[in-house]
């Protein structure tokens, strides 16, 4: 401030926006509920929504002895069956 005069700082603000996080799947639900129809015993529809983790396991005890993927065929169903992010599929 010179002589009672202001500056101005004319350095533009550039504030973050905070992302927006996704509030549902990119994955489909009709497609896991085909893939776990057809291929559960196989832990396609794991692999799918991304849980490959728990896809090996399907894989090598074809779907926990078919228990597993009935449970999920299930939980697909009722739409309680989440991806690896943890988010619903989408209808």
């Amino acid at each position: 401030m010179n002589n009672g005069e202001y500056q101005f700082n004319t350095t533009p603000v550039t504030e973050k926006i905070p992302e927006e996080k996704p509030t549902v799947s990119p994955k489909s639900k009709i497609t896991a509920i085909i893939l776990c129809l057809l291929f559960g015993h196989l832990g396609a529809h794991r692999f799918y929504v991304g849980k490959t983790g728990t896809g090996v396991v399907w894989l090598l005890t074809l779907g926990c002895l078919g228990w597993g993927a009935l449970i999920d065929f299930i939980k697909l169903l009722m739409g309680k069956f989440t991806d690896s992010n943890n988010l619903p599929l989408q209808k």
